[in-house]
């Protein structure tokens, strides 16, 4: 079995657990940090620092500070800050493994995850802020439009959740429809294909190369996909394959699910599951 081998500790070694403003670390003003959750085995990766109303103030002012007319970045040739860029490409290279390891990291802090950022964070209620821009549920756009709507009516750019149909038609490859589209004439077979996929597909360790699923970011998104699982058969449509939390596994894993017979008003056409289900 072919795995990326870093140790945690490794890791952590070079994982900056502070806050990152007007370009230097810094601890939050509170001092206070929570736990950074390993979605593959439920266990804390480490304690980072928690960016409250403060720090965020700080950073929105660093930011403008450096956007301000007059300022140095501002006053700074296009073609200068290219070759920045090209440096901090050129330094991010060597690295680009390790970079790889924290991203997945740092993609399971609670600060990411499902809205969080926006009540905690107090982005949106900043009058200094000028724009924001969210992609994730419609529920947490909502309440980004209607704090924009309160401060200072600040530009608002939402991608929110919904669905993708394609249209495959009779003489496509069938075995890469199968991964990604619905049919009609080519119905059963396209759902018999998608399921034997489904069976096959490889759910585990992310950092194992040879496995095509990893987990859900955490817990609460885990719990929302099987809901939704469970309210598409009690909606009646036809479970074909999987569908349930794995018990061999720990951490956040939800099996490959296929469902058939989905009708238009059933909470699975609806809603964007985010989640390995079709």
């Amino acid at each position: 079995m072919e795995c990326l081998q870093l140790s945690s500790a490794h890791i952590l070694k070079k994982l900056n657990k502070n806050l990152f403003i007007d370009n230097e670390w810094h601890k939050s003003v509170t001092d206070e940090t929570f736990p950074s959750i390993n979605p593959t085995t439920e266990k804390a990766i480490a304690e980072v620092q928690s960016a409250g109303k403060e720090d965020v103030d700080l950073a929105v002012q660093a930011a403008r500070d450096a956007f301000r007319l007059g300022s140095r970045w501002r006053r700074m040739d296009a073609s200068d800050r290219g070759n920045l860029i090209n440096r901090l490409v050129d330094l991010i290279q060597p690295d680009r493994v390790y970079l790889a390891v924290s991203i997945v990291s740092l993609c399971t802090l609670e600060t990411l995850d499902n809205g969080k950022p926006y009540s905690m964070s107090y982005n949106v209620d900043l009058y200094n802020v000028d724009k924001v821009a969210f992609t994730g549920s419609t529920e947490v756009g909502k309440l980004i439009q209607q704090a924009s709507g309160n401060t200072n009516l600040k530009r608002v750019t939402l991608e929110l959740g919904g669905k993708s149909p394609n249209i495959v038609l009779a003489d496509t490859d069938m075995d890469y429809a199968a991964e990604t589209s619905h049919l009609e004439k080519i119905y059963d077979e396209f759902v018999e294909r998608s399921a034997e996929s489904a069976r096959k597909r490889r759910f585990g360790n992310p950092f194992d190369l040879n496995v095509e699923q990893g987990p859900q970011v955490d817990e609460e998104q885990l719990q929302r996909i099987l809901q939704l699982i469970d309210s598409g058969k009690q909606e009646g449509a036809e479970l074909i394959a999987r569908g349930a939390r794995p018990n061999e596994l720990p951490g956040y894993f939800v099996e490959p699910t296929v469902f058939a017979g989905v009708q238009d008003d059933m909470r699975i056409a609806r809603e964007e599951i985010f989640g390995p289900v079709q």
